[in-house]
């Protein structure tokens, strides 16, 4: 058979397996079948001997640990000396070398959300055998690289470098079972949602991998279990990575000077959107019985759903929370001197989500800049502010727009606050939502008279939703 392990396949369970694997082996090209051997009798130690509790039917429908590790190992000795089949191809690599065993069939005893035995019929040849040795084998060793989440497993495709990380990091703890045995069985994540581990994940990923922001990622969250098998996947992509590696602390600190609220902003936005967390003094605080007892930060990532978190992960707009967000640190902000700063803070976090996430053109970014600080310097800048923020609909945001152009042009020498094509074009273009012209106005009008608002005034605003609803 083919002891070369080192090159990648197409079906992102055996890619994944084999890097396990790999890993596992420290190399991925063995001298000789015995040498593969053993490492394959090192992983059936670990499933049927280190790990004290059966898990495995979440990756097969009967679980290698079902078995002795001994007897599975002489099915695989059958599998790897059967000659292959050259006429059916494999359905993970597509290579016309399957061979035919009742543990290599392709069905879900060893292929996850595979077919159902007898599995011919679900095959477009309607083949028997459908899986060649290396997939079978790589396919054998997929618990390795795998860590239990929120009920359901989960496995990563991106870059070789991100791969590897994933890897690595995961063997590394299958490697200290050998160790500490007996264990409960598999990684298992002390997060329990499958939103913040990806967030955290990613957070560890711009720290450690600086090339990470340059590739996609996907999450393949999955159980093959019982009657019921299923399978999620969350794809991360290059524009989200960029904006998690620019709002940290590191790349804040070279942009805005060193008010420590605003380096942690993000941070305590997040912070605030735990669900059944009480947020006290920057603190958090979890009810238990009648008592509040202080939770970390971290462990509260771990423990805990949190809103932003989720919608960030599942690509949805997390404008309308930054939003609120700032106004409320608007209003609790009683400090003078840091109010100017805390208002550019949010500006620059916000308008950075615009054009790395939502993908928003910078040059009309810039001319919605110009024409807030423009509309500040009208006389009844702070109404038109608090009015701003209470419109629902795009007429009433229209309306909104023309009385302030009329204002500007009985006030101002240039007259003109915008043109007509501006206002097509860069103000309500057609692929916009009028919301998302509101709300930048808002927060760069209140950016530039953060000085001149009254607590009262703050007080008085409040930014509703829109008829983009997300």
């Amino acid at each position: 058979m083919n002891l070369d392990f080192s090159l990648p396949c197409g079906d992102p369970f055996v890619e994944n397996g084999r890097l396990g694997l790999t890993e596992f082996a420290k190399k991925n090209k063995f001298k000789d079948e015995d040498e593969l051997k053993a490492n394959l009798e090192r992983i059936l130690k670990l499933y049927t001997q280190i790990w004290a509790q059966s898990k495995l039917s979440s990756f097969w429908l009967h679980g290698a640990n079902k078995r002795p590790a001994k007897e599975t190992l002489k099915k695989i000795d059958e599998a790897l000396k059967n000659k292959p089949i050259i006429d059916s191809p494999c359905v993970c690599c597509g290579k016309k070398e399957v061979i035919s065993t009742e543990i290599s069939s392709a069905d879900r005893t060893i292929l996850p959300l595979g077919f159902s035995a007898p599995n011919s019929n679900f095959s477009s040849s309607f083949q028997e055998a459908m899986i060649c040795k290396n997939c079978f084998i790589s396919l054998l060793a997929l618990p390795l690289n795998t860590v239990q989440v929120d009920g359901k497993l989960l496995f990563i495709r991106s870059s070789n470098e991100i791969n590897g990380y994933w890897t690595e990091k995961n063997i590394r703890e299958i490697d200290k079972m050998f160790f500490l045995s007996p264990n409960e069985s598999l990684i298992i994540s002390e997060t329990r949602y499958i939103e913040n581990f990806i967030y955290i994940f990613l957070e560890e990923l711009v720290e450690n991998v600086p090339n990470s922001v340059r590739n996609d990622i996907s999450f393949y969250h999955f159980t093959n279990f019982g009657a019921s098998p299923d399978i999620q996947i969350y794809h991360i992509y290059t524009d989200l990575i960029s904006f998690m590696q620019e709002i940290s602390p590191k790349y804040l600190k070279d942009q805005i000077s060193g008010n420590k609220k605003v380096l942690n902003l993000w941070n305590n936005i997040v912070r605030s959107s735990f669900k059944f967390l009480k947020l006290e003094n920057d603190e958090l605080y979890f009810q238990d019985k009648k008592e509040y007892k202080n939770i970390s930060f971290n462990d509260a990532k771990k423990l805990y759903k949190n809103v932003l978190i989720s919608k960030f992960i599942n690509g949805k707009d997390i404008r309308r929370i930054l939003i609120r967000k700032f106004i409320n640190d608007m209003k609790d902000e009683t400090n003078e001197e840091k109010l100017k700063d805390l208002a550019q803070a949010y500006r620059i976090l916000i308008f950075k989500y615009l054009i790395k996430v939502k993908h928003m053109n910078k040059e009309r970014l810039d001319f919605l800049k110009k024409v807030a600080a423009k509309i500040a310097t009208l006389q009844n800048a702070k109404k038109r502010l608090n009015e701003l923020g209470r419109q629902r609909t795009l007429s009433e945001f229209r309306t909104l727009l023309i009385r302030i152009f009329q204002d500007y042009a009985k006030e101002s020498n240039d007259k003109l606050l915008f043109s007509a094509d501006d206002f097509v074009l860069k103000i309500l273009p057609a692929d916009s939502y009028f919301a998302e012209t509101r709300d930048i106005l808002f927060v760069a009008i209140f950016e530039q008279m953060a000085n001149s608002l009254t607590e009262d005034e703050i007080d008085e605003m409040k930014i509703i939703q829109g008829e983009d609803n997300e």
